[in-house]
């Protein structure tokens, strides 16, 4: 249990930082391009299936049935 426990901490910090990161280059992103709506879709994207699967564990419904 100790060594899934740590895992998954892991996974959610790992997925933290990346969710940072996605942010940063959004921001930056959004204030460099005149019209950025269109150039921002992609990380919207990222961001939402990185919430998906790690914090609200989508995959485990369809994967293992866990529900």
């Amino acid at each position: 249990l100790a060594a899934r426990y740590k895992v998954m901490i892991r996974r959610g910090v790992i997925a933290a930082v990346l969710l940072a990161v996605l942010s940063v280059a959004e921001y930056f992103l959004a204030a460099e391009v005149d019209n950025a709506t269109w150039y921002m879709v992609p990380f919207m994207v990222l961001k939402g299936l990185v919430i998906l699967d790690v914090f609200m564990h989508v995959r485990a419904l369809f994967g293992q049935g866990a529900h």
